[in-house]
């Protein structure tokens, strides 16, 4: 067949231009039916021409079924892998395109029979079930998986129905999404599709071992992931402590910090979408936001997608616990701030900011914060000075150099000024950015106040004078005054 089974496994380019025709489809299935008849090369280079041909012309339905019953009965028969299996795969895919619904039926031909599908056969499904015309074979696809997911105990097995899986959630969710009018679409009403969620949570958490850092555990937390959004928030709520407690186990086996991410984040977003996060998760916030900074002092690879999503995502799920549980949340927030470890007090002002725009300003707030911003000037960590300098920044934009204490950080600001590090540069922008905040703010409360700048001055090398400069030129210092008042020059007609 085109040029294929005749004697050699490599392939012309000029067998491209062969059409299909009913006599060479016969020619291929009788031959591929006898085990061994066709060497591996020659079964492959033709299924590689197969695909191209189905994909680029018109197939009745008969014949499509033939060519459709010949594949998934090699794959069965064969046991096919690697390549071999892939290509088998990709026919099916050009057969679905045609006609989708016949390689989907394929899988519950043989209800009877107590093995799996073929790993191909549910690759094919996985992937057709992501596209437009399939939604009505959800309800029926669905009720096959329930059936055989408990019987899958190979990796490749558990791959092959995550394909499936992730194929039907996915296109469940995006129907339900769309509203009623989409939602007829499929043969399965809103109702049902929350059970089928709840029952494959529960089989995957029962019979799947999911424990340890594999491909099988990386690809169900994408899928549960996407369940909690179709699964009825009162039974998604009594799943939180569960939930909770497996991921912890995960994160200790070092499965890849996206998926990890990715889970909590969608586990609180569906929560937050039901209007409250419930009892449980606010009884596992500790735990949950313990994993979330963890995930924080991963370093982010910005080439790698995985892990700048992985960044972003735990971010995104401190801004929604934040809303849910103010208080609490920024309890835990400054607690870690205040760790010994300098990774996760970076992480911690990194989190501080980006969820300080939810939190009301209260003095209890800003007293608080105030507190812990010294304990981590007082520790000064030098892996922690830029993120702090921006936090620093960040506050004064919401007016806390004017509290009690805002004099003690600007003392750190000109004791930082005058590091002599390699990043001197960088560090004295950020300070003449800070300093020059506080002179716009003091200048407005009073044209002569205090503070405790002029003994640190003679000390600023030229270069962080440069930066630093700027914002001390408009004072200078009256050394008769006892407390060395700083008197802007303007008072004395000098500016």
């Amino acid at each position: 067949m085109f040029g294929v089974m005749a004697d050699s496994s490599e392939t012309d380019k000029g067998d491209l231009e062969c059409d299909i025709s009913e006599r060479n489809i016969e020619n291929f299935m009788e031959a591929l039916q006898v085990a061994g008849q066709l060497s591996a090369d020659n079964v492959l280079q033709t299924l590689k021409l197969l695909e191209v041909k189905i994909l680029n012309n018109e197939m009745e339905t008969a014949q499509c079924q033939k060519v459709t019953d010949l594949i998934v009965n090699y794959l069965r028969t064969m046991k096919s892998e690697g390549e071999l299996e892939e290509m088998c795969t990709a026919v099916l895919m050009a057969l679905g395109s045609h006609f989708p619904g016949m390689v989907i039926a394929k899988l519950w031909d043989r209800l009877r029979v107590r093995n799996l599908p073929p790993r191909g056969l549910l690759v094919a499904v996985g992937k057709l079930s992501l596209c437009q015309d399939t939604a009505r074979y959800i309800d029926a696809t669905w009720e096959y998986i329930l059936r055989i997911l408990k019987m899958a105990q190979e990796e490749d097995d558990m791959l092959a129905i995550c394909h499936v899986l992730y194929g039907l959630v996915i296109s469940a969710q995006k129907h339900l999404d769309l509203g009623a009018e989409h939602e007829g679409v499929m043969d399965i009403r809103k109702e049902a599709v929350t059970i089928k969620a709840y029952q494959t949570l529960r089989v995957l958490f029962n019979r799947w071992s999911l424990k340890s850092k594999d491909k099988v555990t990386e690809q169900v937390l994408v899928i549960i992931g996407h369940l909690f959004y179709l699964i009825p928030p009162f039974k998604l709520k009594n799943q939180v402590n569960r939930l909770t407690r497996w991921l912890m186990i995960l994160i200790s086996t070092k499965v890849t910090p996206f998926y990890i991410s990715q889970c909590i984040f969608q586990l609180v977003d569906a929560l937050a979408l039901s209007g409250c996060g419930g009892i449980n998760l606010e009884s596992q916030l500790e735990n949950i936001i313990g994993m979330l900074f963890n995930q924080l002092t991963e370093k982010v690879n910005n080439s790698d997608s995985h892990s700048v999503l992985n960044h972003s995502l735990a971010l995104r799920a401190f801004c929604i616990l934040t809303k849910l549980y103010n208080d609490q949340v920024v309890f835990l927030i400054r607690k870690t701030m205040e760790s010994k470890d300098p990774a996760k007090t970076v992480s911690a002002l990194q989190v501080f900011m980006d969820v300080f725009q939810e939190v009301p300003q209260t003095e209890k707030l800003q007293s608080e914060v105030m507190h812990s911003i010294i304990n981590v000037i007082q520790e000064d960590f030098k892996p922690v000075r830029k993120p702090l300098l921006n936090f620093i920044e960040m506050l004064g934009q919401h007016n806390y150099f004017a509290l009690p204490q805002g004099d003690i950080i600007i003392n750190y600001i000109i004791k930082l000024s005058q590091s002599d590090s390699s990043n001197e540069e960088d560090m004295g922008i950020m300070c003449f950015k800070i300093l020059k905040m506080v002179q716009a703010a003091r200048v407005k409360e009073a044209s002569s106040f205090s503070l405790p700048l002029a003994p640190q001055i003679t000390t600023l090398t030229p270069q962080t004078a440069f930066y630093t400069l700027p914002h001390i030129i408009p004072y200078t210092i009256s050394s008769t005054l006892p407390h060395l008042h700083l008197v802007p020059f303007k008072c004395l007609g000098l500016l």
